[in-house]
């Protein structure tokens, strides 16, 4: 069964609890690449640590419709322990694949910009509808 999202505003108090708790971690060092702040920063390691904390907000967690503890456990940020955060970069590299590599190779689109995000396919749910099916072959047909 896929999860429910809690509604919306009920998501944007709890990351807004967890992101004023972070930001007064990360006093002083918000101008710092996150690789420098942060444990763990496998990508965006060169963006400004208070830049990433608007980039997770608003970004990851508003186009998956999810709170930070979807990926992340609380006050230890770095742990690898959920799933989703790998998850979550992977996706990452394969809209940047798509981003950098195939758009640009289609030849006559008619937005040479064009770009996806996260939000292309999840508009705010976890697990985009009908995206993630297995493909089922088709029934067979008579006389085949």
């Amino acid at each position: 069964a896929q999860p429910t999202a809690p509604p919306p505003d009920s998501v944007q108090q709890v990351n807004d609890k967890y992101l004023a708790d972070l930001r007064t971690v990360i006093k002083g060092k918000e101008d710092q690449p996150a690789s420098e702040v942060y444990l763990n920063i496998q990508m965006m390691k060169q963006v400004p640590a208070a830049r990433l904390l608007d980039i997770m907000n608003n970004v990851y967690a508003r186009a998956l419709g999810t709170t930070c503890t979807t990926c992340h456990v609380p006050r230890e940020w770095q742990k690898d322990d959920k799933p989703p955060k790998q998850i979550a970069r992977d996706m990452a590299k394969m809209v940047g694949t798509i981003d950098n590599d195939l758009l640009p190779a289609i030849k006559n689109l008619p937005d040479p910009g064009a770009r996806i995000g996260c939000f292309t396919c999840h508009r705010g749910q976890v697990i985009p509808a009908g995206v993630m099916a297995r493909h089922q072959p088709p029934p067979n047909r008579p006389g085949q």
